[in-house]
């Protein structure tokens, strides 16, 4: 089985409040990389420098309700290759989210991502997508095809 080369991991990170931190994450995350998405997060957490990775979102106010669930979302949109090593990571950055009082968030995962979380038994954790339903069921793909 030939394997496609790699696409290289970017991480954006494109709102960071004290309610919401987005992490955009395109490319593969697997054993070779995962570790950076931990480290940016960690980083963006702390209030420290993300490098190039930082790009404050347009318009990102602290205006969001003080009641307001405080969030970690990883926005998975172009996300092209997931592995076990990256799931491992994944679980710890829910633990990380927790330490800061934040829920952690998939948000427009793709379908590879919800057959491994499903096939692993983890996908309860991550079941509370910040994409609506409807949209969700339309990505869904079907039993026959798993």
């Amino acid at each position: 089985m030939t394997r496609l080369p790699s696409s290289p991991l970017r991480l954006t990170v494109t709102s960071a409040h004290h309610r919401r931190l987005t992490v955009a994450v395109a490319g593969d995350l697997g054993f070779e990389n995962a570790d950076q998405l931990a480290d940016t997060v960690a980083r963006a957490l702390r209030g420290g420098p993300v490098g190039d990775a930082a790009v404050p979102a347009a318009g990102a106010t602290s205006a969001e309700p003080a009641t307001a669930e405080r969030r970690l979302v990883l926005d998975m949109t172009g996300l092209t290759h997931f592995d076990s090593y990256a799931l491992s990571v994944l679980l710890s950055l829910r633990g990380t989210a927790a330490e800061h009082g934040m829920r952690l968030v998939l948000d427009h995962r793709p379908a590879h991502l919800d057959r491994l979380l499903r096939r692993t038994g983890v996908h309860p954790l991550f079941d509370e997508p910040a994409l609506p339903a409807p949209e969700r069921q339309a990505q869904a793909v079907p039993d026959h095809e798993r």
